[in-house]
């Protein structure tokens, strides 16, 4: 029961995180994230609480895997 919460819970943050950008296949965002309309995300991207603010480009290939507090 509690892996199926969890199953939920990513597929939440991941569908309302991830909405109105460039993003590839089999993105998860396992807690709230936040990007600009100008952040492309490459494939198979797992974030774990990333915010990103500005007006800047920012591009974020494939394979990459975050925490909190990324500077």
């Amino acid at each position: 029961m509690k892996r199926l919460i969890k199953k939920w819970i990513s597929a939440f943050y991941t569908y309302f995180s991830l909405r109105g950008i460039s993003h590839g296949a089999n993105c998860k965002c396992n807690f709230r994230c936040k990007f600009t309309p100008y952040t492309k995300i490459g494939e198979r991207c797992h974030f774990n609480g990333m915010k990103i603010t500005g007006s800047g480009k920012v591009e974020i290939g494939d394979h990459f895997h975050s925490g909190k507090n990324i500077r």
